[in-house]
């Protein structure tokens, strides 16, 4: 029998329990770069590379960020929640509208 984590890992297009805050935030730019988009490095930096801005336990870090793609804006975005599970995990919820 599958653990939860597993089954929810295996049916999304990215993996969404992570160990590390490192992980979670890289598995955002691998996310929207598979899906064709681009990040702006200056406004993902801002947000996720701290690790200031780490969510704690119990909390959701939630962000918005501008997609590119051939480096024109788009009018789609990519929505992040990254929430601080027990343990120092990370659960990560993302899509892009």
């Amino acid at each position: 029998m599958k653990l939860f984590e597993e089954f929810i890992n295996e049916k999304s297009d990215y993996q969404v329990y992570h160990n590390s805050y490192s992980s979670a935030i890289d598995a955002v730019e691998t996310y929207t770069n598979s899906n064709g988009y681009d990040l702006d490095k200056d406004e993902y930096s801002k947000a996720y590379i701290d690790a200031f801005f780490k969510p704690k336990e119990g909390e959701t870090k939630k962000d918005t960020l501008s997609l590119y793609k051939d480096g024109k804006e788009q009018k789609k975005a990519v929505h992040i929640q990254i929430y601080g599970r027990p343990n120092k995990k990370y659960e990560l919820n993302m899509y892009i509208n």
